[in-house]
């Protein structure tokens, strides 16, 4: 027997102990991010995208280009490596209009079969505010295919959308190709990737604490006070449809008149509707049309010295009708603030009059028309890490 058999035997064994070496798995754990604009705009848009995509366990591959390619967009490139998500954004502002102007996002799944579109408004340029609105919309269209839920655009509604042919486009010669953008990202604490953090990308759920003023009556200008509000919207719809269901307290109205007065304890229901359509980035025009219940405890009062004695106290239940527009600023992940001026229409004339040796006297009569002015602060229950202010196509 050969002398070198017990040692091959040896080493095919431990060879065999020892576990096979796989190839590396594809990077699919990838998104790829196309930005068209300077240099300086697009690294410091991926950096925030890239923070944003590590909560999905994501990582971004980024380029510059020098401006969009609408046939990148639609046509599937066959030496493309797999990544779960393919955006460009096109920060270049068109010419003459260098102030404000809308940034189109396009957000294509992994198999180049569907896609998202976005547009946010930007004001005076790609400031830290509209890079973190950009990064929001990217993150939340790669958090609905991780999610499984198809984008909205089919590859042939995404050609008509860019004006393209439905056959496969070459891509524009005049266009360079993009070049790789340095994507810095600190690690997170204890050098592992942050967890991903599912949350629903189509219904908002508000709480809200305010305050509004209201002008009231000739003879007490001002009725005010604090009130909460539970509202519900749809976050991805231009026009950010919602509904909203407020409770008001007003403090204790006083009117001391001789020989009688009253003092009114209120507290106000309103259901409304509204819509809020983007002006800027992180800002819209609010809207808000509904009505609601006023209910009115009475208590009348007589002055000091009076023999005579005052109605005894009542409730009464008044409806009104409301309108009112202002502004509404994103603060930052979940948070916003709301200021709004309108009215309150009374839908049923009410006044409280006294009766002195026969003579009627006004003691209060509330105006049918109550201007209203008020303040909220909004924050969205289900969306912690805040979702984008964006429209879409």
């Amino acid at each position: 027997m050969d002398a070198r058999a017990p040692l091959l035997a040896v080493a095919f064994a431990f060879g065999a102990a020892l576990p096979a070496r796989a190839d590396p798995p594809p990077d699919d754990r990838a998104v790829d991010l196309v930005v068209a604009g300077t240099r300086e705009d697009a690294t410091a848009v991926a950096e925030v995208v890239a923070e944003l995509l590590r909560r999905f366990e994501l990582r971004l591959r980024a380029a510059r280009a020098e401006r969009l390619d609408p046939a990148a967009v639609a046509t599937p490139d066959p030496e493309a490596p797999p990544a779960v998500a393919r955006v460009w954004i096109d920060l270049l502002p068109p010419s003459g209009n260098e102030r404000v102007w809308q940034v189109a996002i396009y957000v294509v799944d992994g198999e180049w079969e569907r896609t998202r579109i976005r547009r946010v408004a930007v004001l005076g340029g790609v400031d830290e505010v509209a890079r973190e609105e950009l990064a929001h919309a990217i993150a939340s269209g790669v958090e609905g295919i991780l999610s499984g839920k198809p984008l909205d655009l089919s590859h042939d509604e995404l050609c008509h959308a860019l004006g393209l042919s439905l056959e496969a486009a070459p891509p524009d010669p005049d266009v360079p190709p993009p070049e790789p953008v340095p994507v810095r990202v600190p690690p997170p604490p204890g050098g592992t990737p942050a967890p991903a953090v599912p949350h629903g990308n189509e219904l908002e759920f508000d709480l809200s604490l305010g305050y509004e003023l209201t002008g009231f009556a000739d003879q007490t200008a001002i009725s005010h006070g604090p009130f909460a509000a539970l509202g519900v919207a749809l976050r991805r719809e231009w026009l950010r449809p919602a509904l909203e269901l407020t409770l008001q307290y007003r403090p204790t109205l006083a009117v001391e008149d001789d020989p009688f007065g009253v003092r009114l304890d209120q507290a106000l229901f309103r259901l409304v509707a509204s819509v809020a359509i983007p002006v800027a980035s992180l800002l819209r025009l609010v809207i808000q049309l509904g009505g609601g219940l006023d209910v009115v405890w009475t208590e009348p009062t007589a002055a000091e010295g009076e023999t005579a004695r005052p109605a005894e106290p009542s409730t009464a239940y008044f409806g009104v009708v409301r309108a009112a527009a202002g502004l509404r600023v994103r603060l930052g992940g979940s948070f916003a603030l709301l200021a709004l001026v309108g009215c309150d229409i009374d839908g049923r004339h009410r006044s409280y009059v006294s009766y002195d040796a026969g003579a009627r006297r006004m003691v209060l009569e509330p105006w049918t028309v109550r201007p209203l002015a008020l303040l909220t602060f909004a924050f969205d229950m289900l969306d912690p890490l805040g979702d984008p202010e964006a429209t879409e196509e």
